[in-house]
């Protein structure tokens, strides 16, 4: 697995600056590149919660457990939430080698996720090597 600082020096020169204040995630194009590079080493049943500011600011990037299922993930990604002082999220995780079509699964946490969540959520990405897709 990749130092986390390799991936967040990566992500920055992407971005063209070092300052993590300056890394905006105001597109979808910009945040999937940015989870690709997040999830390329991660291990299979984890994912992140990005915590942004209005700014598209990556806040705190949050990874957890996947558990298993729905349930544990929903429960894990609102733990995520509860420390609050962000505007919206994106959740992430990875197919490991697998096509990044949503399952179902992926489908029913992003639903309960955008009804519960409405003004909060900005997405859900599967990703996969350096692919990804973008569920909203």
């Amino acid at each position: 697995m990749s130092d986390k600082n390799d991936v967040r020096r990566a992500l920055f020169r992407a971005a063209g600056t070092t300052d993590k204040d300056e890394l905006c995630l105001t597109s979808k194009s910009a945040a999937g590149y940015y989870v690709s590079l997040l999830m390329k080493d991660s291990a299979k049943g984890y994912a992140y919660v990005l915590l942004l500011d209005r700014d598209g600011r990556v806040k705190k990037a949050v990874c957890i457990k996947r558990g298993d299922g729905c349930t544990d993930l929903v429960r894990e990604i609102e733990k995520a939430l509860s420390g609050g002082g962000f505007t919206s999220f994106i959740v992430v995780h990875n197919h490991l080698g697998n096509p990044t079509t949503p399952s179902s699964e992926d489908e029913a946490v992003t639903d309960y996720l955008r009804e519960k969540y409405t003004s909060l959520f900005a997405g859900h990405y599967v990703t996969s090597d350096f692919d990804y897709t973008f569920i909203n």
